[in-house]
C-alpha cells in the first residue's frame, strides 16, 4: 500500500541523485591517507543523513569499521566531546572478538580515564564560599572566582587540615594557585597519553580484525549548541587524530562558523581568524552538497505522489519548493492531510483547485508573510500573477521583437520607446506587490500551470491551510475605518483594491468626501497619497467635474524661451482638466470613433477593451492616452456638435499663456521645480495620474497638470510633418516639463504618454451679429453660422456648429492667426493684415514677416531648441 504521510527518516534508497557524490567520496576514502576527516556541508534538511548512510553502507560492504554518532541525541550530556569518545571506543570494544581480552581491556581502561578529574573541559570559572572551608573567614562570605574546579582531595585537605581553625587565607590563595599549575600539567600529560593509547588501540583493533580503517559518521552536529559542536571539532585534533581513524561530518557550515567565531571574540590570538578559517584546519576534505536541481525535485515528487495525489501536481510543487528533501516531504504532508479534509467535506471540496491548494501551502511553508498578507489582501496573488506575467512579456518583447515587427503592426514609431524596465507595470519599492517581485521562485510557483488566483474567491482556501499551520494566525487589523482609510491612501494597488471593496459595501459616501479633501490639500498630504486618494474616486466615483473650463484672461505675457512679448486682448477658456478616459469614452460611445489602442507590450497597461469599448480598470479620472493628434480633433469637433459651444486644440500661445500666467515663469508656479507640484519622473508615480492631484502646480487661472502627466497636442504644426506637443510628462524630468517644453510628433503618433485638453471660445456677442473673435476664435462668424474646414487627414469639408471659424489653414496650422487671436482677412495666398504683437498696429504683411507673431513662427519656434 502507497504511504498518505512520509516520515522525516534518512533512507539508503537513492532518490535525489545522490549516487554520484556517494561513489566519489567513498573512492576519495579508501584512497587517502589517515587519518582524514571528511565534511559534507548542507543545509538543515538537504539530505546528508541519507548521503551518508549510503556512504556507509558502501564502506561496510568495503570491509571498513564504521560507527555512527548521532551528536543531536547526547547534546544534553554535560560533555559532548566525551560522549563522541565513549561510542567509539564501546563500538570498537564490542566489534573484537571476545578473544581478544586484552585488547578489548585497553579500550575499557580508555573509557575509564575519560572521567578523571584531572580533563582539561572542566576548568571552568567556579565561585568557593570560603565560608564553608575556613573559620578564619566566618564573619562575613568571601567569593572568589577561580579558574579551575580544586580536586575533591584538594577540597577535603581545605577543609580539615591546619587551615581549618583560624588559618592564614593568603596560604590557602597560594596552595589553590599550586593546585590549579598542578591540575593544568596532569591534564596536559592525560591528553598526550590519551591520544597515544587510542592511537595503540585502533592499530591493534585494525590488525586483529582485518579492517582497512575505522570510519566514524558524526551526524546531525549542526542540530547541537553551538559550542558544543565546537567541542567535538576540537576532540577529534586532540583525542582522536591518529592513523586509520577517518571521519565523516554531516553539518550545516553556517552553524559551526558562528559557534566558533562565538568561542573565540574577543581572544586576542585569534582575532583575525574567521570561523571558515577554524573549520579549514579540521577539515582536509570539504563537499558541499549541492541543491537538488528542478528536475530531480520533480521526478522525486513525482515517484512520491504518483498514487495518492490529484495529477499534474509535480510541476507545481517542483517550481516553488526549496531544493530540500526534508521540507518537501513536510510541505507534500500538509497537502495530503489538507486534501483529505478536503475530500471529508464536500462543500469545501468543490470549493478547491488541487493546483492553486498547492500553490497556496508552499506559500504558508516557504513565504510566512507572504501568506499572513494575503490574509489580509485576498487580491494580492493575483496582483503578482499579474505582474509576473506582463514581467515575461516584456522581457519576451525586447529579446524577441525587432523593428521590422513593429513596422509589419502598422504602428506608428513611438518618440518615446519603453523599455521592459520601464514600463508602468513596474512595481514600486515599499508596495505589497514590489515586497516579493524579486523572488524568482515564487514567480515561477505563481505561473506554473493553467491555474491563477486572479479570478479566485482565496478565502476557502486560506480557511483550510489555517489548520495546519500555526502561520495563519493573522495580525489583528486596526480599528476597520482606519485600515481602510490607510490602504486607500497607500498607493499601493493591490491594498487600494481591498479597501475599495471594503467600502463598496458599505455606505462610501464619507470617504468619497475624505477623499476629495485629500486630493486638494497638498500641504497635509503628499504626492503619493494624492494620487492614491484619486485612484480610489476613480473607483468610487469621482464627483468633480472633470469637463471644466477656466478663464484665461485678456493682457500681455511673455512668451517662448525668447520671452517676447505677446497680446491677448480678449479672454478664452481653457479645460481645467486633461481629457479623461472617462470623458472620451463618452465620444466614442456616441460615434463608435475607435478606442486608444496599441498592439504592443508596453501598451498593456493603457490599452481600452476593443470588444467592450471600455477604459482600463481604475483609471476613468486619468487622462486618456494612446491618442493621435486627428483623434483628439475629432474628440472637439463631437464635443462642439453635441454642446453648441466652440471647442478646439490650442495653440502653443494660448497653451502657454494658460500654463505660464503673464510674467515668463519656468513652471505653473513661482520659482524651482518641485516634485510635490507636478507628476514628472522625480515625483516617482511611475504613470499616468488622476487629473487635478497637484493643486499646488496649479497654473495662476486656475488650470491642473499644464506641466507632467501627459504630453498635450497642440493644433499647430512644429514643421510640415510634425504637430506639437507640448508640456512634458510623468517619463520627463523637471528639465522637460516646463511650461516651455516642446517637441514634435507625427499626428499619427501614439503613445501612453500623450493625450490632450480642450479650449473653448467665449462668445459674449449678441447673436446673429459678426464680430471679432476673442482669443481661440479664429475667425468672423456669428452663433448660428457654419464652415468650411480643411483638416489635417486629407482636405474634407466638414460642417462645424455655430461658433467655429472659417479656416482654410493645413494640417491645423492656423498661419492666420494673430497672437491675439484675430484676424482681418484671409486671401488665398495666406497673406494678411495682423495686429502687431506690441500694439502699434503699424505691421502689414504675409505671414511669416516681422510684423507677425504666427504660432508657429515666433519666439520659441520650430527652429528653437527645447
Amino acid at each position: 500500500m502507497t504511504s498518505l504521510i512520509w516520515t522525516d527518516k534518512a533512507t539508503t534508497q537513492d532518490r535525489l541523485g545522490f549516487d554520484d557524490y556517494r561513489r566519489t567520496l567513498v573512492r576519495v576514502i579508501q584512497g587517502a591517507d589517515t587519518p582524514i576527516v571528511v565534511g559534507i556541508f548542507g543545509r538543515w534538511g538537504s539530505g546528508k543523513t541519507s548521503l551518508m548512510m549510503m556512504m556507509r553502507q558502501d564502506l561496510d560492504q568495503a570491509k571498513a569499521q564504521t560507527v555512527w554518532f548521532d551528536a543531536w541525541k547526547y547534546d544534553k550530556e554535560e560533555a559532548l566531546w566525551r560522549s563522541l569518545l565513549v561510542a567509539v571506543l564501546r563500538e570498537l570494544r564490542d566489534r573484537l572478538p571476545e578473544e581478544e581480552e586484552e585488547a578489548r581491556k585497553e579500550l575499557e581502561e580508555l573509557q575509564v580515564q575519560l572521567y578523571q578529574t584531572t580533563d582539561h573541559e572542566t576548568l571552568g570559572g567556579a565561585e568557593i564560599d570560603w565560608s564553608q572551608l575556613t573559620k578564619a573567614t566566618a564573619k562575613g562570605v568571601v567569593k572568589l572566582s577561580l579558574s579551575f574546579i580544586p580536586s575533591i582531595l584538594f577540597l577535603k585537605r581545605v577543609s580539615t587540615g591546619p587551615w581549618a581553625d583560624g588559618g592564614d587565607p593568603n596560604a590557602i590563595l597560594a596552595a589553590l594557585q599550586h593546585e590549579r599549575v598542578r591540575m593544568r600539567e596532569e591534564a596536559a600529560r592525560t591528553l598526550e597519553q590519551f591520544q597515544e593509547r587510542f592511537g595503540r588501540a585502533i592499530q591493534r583493533f585494525l590488525e586483529k580484525t582485518g579492517r582497512p580503517f575505522v570510519a566514524i559518521f558524526i551526524d546531525d552536529l549542526d542540530h547541537c549548541l553551538p559550542e558544543n559542536a565546537v567541542q567535538v571539532l576540537e576532540s577529534i585534533k586532540l583525542f582522536m587524530d591518529v592513523p586509520g581513524c577517518v571521519f565523516i561530518l554531516g553539518v550545516d557550515r553556517s552553524v559551526v562558523e558562528k559557534g566558533i567565531e562565538t568561542k573565540y571574540a574577543g581572544k586576542t590570538y585569534n582575532a583575525l581568524v574567521s570561523g571558515d578559517d577554524y573549520l579549514k584546519t579540521i577539515v582536509q576534505v570539504p563537499f558541499n552538497l549541492p541543491p537538488l536541481e528542478r528536475t530531480d525535485i520533480q521526478k522525486f515528487i513525482e515517484a512520491e505522489i504518483r498514487a495518492s495525489f490529484p495529477r499534474n501536481l509535480a510541476p507545481i510543487f517542483a517550481a516553488g519548493l526549496e531544493p530540500n528533501p526534508r521540507q518537501i516531504k513536510q510541505t507534500m504532508n500538509v497537502y495530503r492531510l489538507l486534501w483529505t479534509l478536503a475530500e471529508e467535506r464536500p462543500g469545501l471540496k468543490r470549493s478547491i483547485v488541487p493546483g492553486l491548494l498547492a500553490k497556496i501551502v508552499v506559500i504558508q511553508m516557504r513565504y510566512p508573510k507572504l501568506y499572513n498578507d494575503i490574509g489580509n489582501y485576498t487580491n494580492l496573488l493575483g496582483d503578482l500573477e499579474d505582474y509576473f506575467e506582463r514581467e515575461a512579456a516584456a522581457a519576451k518583447e525586447e529579446t524577441g521583437r525587432g523593428e521590422s515587427e513593429d513596422a509589419a503592426s502598422g504602428v506608428a514609431p513611438i518618440p518615446h520607446a519603453p523599455s521592459a524596465s520601464h514600463l508602468a507595470l513596474h512595481a514600486e519599492e515599499g508596495t505589497l506587490v514590489g515586497k516579493y517581485v524579486r523572488e524568482k521562485a515564487l514567480k515561477a510557483l505563481l505561473l506554473a500551470g493553467k491555474v491563477r488566483f486572479r479570478d479566485t474567491d482565496i478565502r476557502p482556501y486560506i480557511f483550510l491551510t489555517r489548520t495546519a499551520n500555526p502561520q495563519g494566525d493573522f495580525t489583528p487589523e486596526p480599528a476597520i475605518d482606519q485600515k481602510i482609510w490607510e490602504d486607500l491612501l497607500s498607493n499601493d494597488a493591490t491594498r487600494l483594491r481591498a479597501a475599495l471593496e471594503k467600502v463598496e459595501a458599505s455606505d462610501s459616501k464619507g470617504y468619497v468626501k475624505r477623499l476629495l479633501q485629500v486630493i486638494g490639500d497638498a500641504k497635509t498630504y503628499r504626492a503619493p497619497m494624492r494620487v492614491s486618494a484619486g485612484n480610489a474616486l476613480a473607483h468610487l466615483g469621482d464627483p468633480r467635474d472633470l469637463t471644466e473650463t477656466v478663464v484665461v484672461s485678456e493682457g500681455d505675457f511673455l512668451y517662448g524661451e525668447a520671452k517676447e512679448r505677446v497680446r491677448f486682448p480678449r479672454p478664452f477658456r481653457i479645460g481645467k482638466y486633461l481629457v479623461t478616459n472617462l470623458a472620451y469614452k463618452k465620444f466614442v460611445d456616441a460615434t463608435g470613433h475607435p478606442v486608444p489602442f496599441v498592439d504592443n507590450d508596453w501598451a498593456q497597461a493603457y490599452n481600452w477593451d476593443q470588444a467592450n469599448h471600455t477604459y482600463p480598470e481604475g483609471k476613468g479620472n486619468h487622462p486618456v492616452v494612446l491618442v493621435n493628434w486627428e483623434d483628439a480633433q475629432e474628440y472637439c469637433k463631437w464635443l462642439s456638435s453635441s454642446s453648441g459651444k466652440d471647442y478646439c486644440l490650442p495653440t502653443e500661445q494660448e497653451w502657454e499663456r494658460a500654463a505660464r500666467a503673464t510674467d515668463g515663469r519656468n513652471y505653473p508656479w513661482e520659482g524651482e521645480f518641485d516634485p510635490g507640484k507636478a507628476n514628472a519622473r522625480e515625483s516617482g508615480i511611475g504613470g499616468t495620474s488622476p487629473v487635478g492631484v497637484f493643486p499646488g502646480g496649479a497654473s495662476t487661472c486656475g488650470a491642473l497638470d499644464m506641466v507632467g502627466n501627459v504630453w498635450e497636442w497642440m493644433d499647430n504644426n512644429l514643421d510640415k510633418d510634425t504637430k506639437v506637443v507640448r508640456g512634458g510628462s510623468w517619463d520627463d524630468g523637471a528639465s522637460e516639463t516646463r511650461c516651455t517644453s516642446r517637441d514634435g510628433l507625427s499626428p499619427d503618433s501614439r503613445d501612453y504618454n500623450i493625450g490632450f485638453r480642450v479650449m473653448e471660445t467665449i462668445l459674449n456677442e449678441p447673436m446673429g451679429q459678426p464680430r471679432q473673435g476673442p482669443a481661440g476664435d479664429r475667425g468672423i462668424s456669428d452663433p448660428a453660422a457654419t464652415r468650411e474646414s480643411t483638416d489635417s487627414a486629407g482636405d474634407r469639408e466638414s460642417t462645424v456648429p455655430a461658433g467655429n471659424r472659417e479656416s482654410t489653414e493645413p494640417a491645423g496650422d492656423r498661419e492666420s492667426l494673430d497672437p491675439a487671436g484675430n484676424r482681418e482677412s484671409l486671401d488665398p495666398a495666406g497673406d494678411r493684415e495682423s495686429t502687431d504683437p506690441v500694439g502699434d498696429g503699424g505691421s502689414t504683411g504675409p505671414v511669416g514677416d516681422g510684423g507677425s507673431t504666427d504660432p508657429a513662427r515666433s519666439a520659441g519656434s520650430a527652429d528653437e531648441p527645447i
